[in-house]
């Protein structure tokens, strides 16, 4: 089914002209199988990832077993599919960034076979290869002098040319983007949702801003809604893009406690804001202190001070 599926996929109407203009080259066959991979299979399969690891995306769509018995209509619901996701990038003016091209984040190497399968972007896509990114998370239901502290930690950071990289979500996650968006510095949103969608609904218009002077993100196709294992799956994302991971607050039971557990897998530094010991929703942040090392960090400049590669421009003081 493999074979027949990119064969035909490659042979549709439009398909080629569209991929050149979404992702300039000339190794159609393995973005076709990326394509088609992402709507097949969710977000972190590590054993599609390990089958793409060692023959190429093209290579185990041609060879997997699973894909075998799938059947005529479900081969043509995933050519459909693929299809649609090249015709709508395109007409969104997205572009298509898989492994080996020159903007994909290197990071994501880190996750070996956990990797995305590729990235859809809106927005300037040179800000997935800056030099310096710096992932704020923190909780949905967050204190406002946590929001506070965000915005002014991603507006000192965004000034001095870093990258804020965050989660698009209530909370911390939109009080980030807005404080780099307010300097007019550099920010990447990352989706659990296709690019078409936005969640929350009530930050569509963020997310629009942000593809305006930044960029947004997402490894899954479009039309994609979120999900549970989508928002946990985007979690190694962010934590592998990026140079270190700040949480500002949350729960005892938070995902973001999931982001500095992939952060601290991969080697990246892990900062926390210790937040008040009344609080609940600073208990995920005193267990990331107590039980994962995370640094204390109260500021961009605390931030810095981790991390010697972003001392590379004069930046005010938090």
């Amino acid at each position: 089914m493999g074979e027949k599926l990119l064969d035909e996929l490659r042979a549709a109407p439009g398909v080629l002209e569209t991929l050149q203009k979404i992702r300039p080259g000339d190794d159609h066959d393995e973005a076709l199988a990326r394509i088609a991979w992402s709507v097949i299979a969710e977000p972190d399969d590590e054993c599609i990832g390990a089958a793409i690891t060692g023959l190429g995306a093209a290579g185990a769509l041609r060879d997997i077993r699973p894909l075998e018995g799938a059947g005529e209509a479900k081969r043509r619901s995933h050519i459909r599919a693929a299809s649609a996701a090249i015709t709508d990038a395109c007409a969104l003016g997205a572009r298509l960034v898989i492994p080996g091209d020159e903007h994909w984040p290197a990071g994501l190497g880190d996750l070996g076979d956990r990797a995305p399968f590729l990235l859809w972007v809106r927005g300037d896509i040179r800000l997935l290869s800056a030099p310096s990114r710096v992932a704020i998370i923190g909780a949905r239901a967050a204190t406002a002098a946590a929001e506070s502290l965000a915005r002014q930690m991603a507006e000192d950071l965004a000034r001095s040319g870093v990258v804020v990289v965050g989660t698009l979500g209530w909370g911390i996650g939109g009080a980030a983007h807005r404080g780099a968006l307010a300097v007019g510095g550099p920010t990447v949103a990352v989706a659990a949702t296709g690019l078409d969608k936005s969640h929350p609904l009530g930050h569509k218009d963020l997310a629009d801003e942000i593809a305006s002077a930044g960029a947004l993100i997402s490894e899954l196709p479009f039309g994609a809604t979120a999900t549970k294992w989508r928002y946990l799956a985007r979690q190694r994302v962010i934590a592998a893009m990026t140079e270190a991971t700040v949480v500002v607050e949350a729960g005892w039971r938070s995902d973001n406690i999931r982001a500095a557990e992939h952060a601290l897998s991969i080697g990246r530094v892990v900062a926390a804001v210790p937040g008040s010991w009344q609080s609940a929703a600073s208990a995920g942040t005193f267990r990331l202190l107590k039980d994962f090392a995370a640094r204390p960090v109260n500021s961009a400049e605390h931030v810095r001070e981790l991390l010697p590669s972003l001392n590379t421009t004069d930046a005010p003081a938090s």
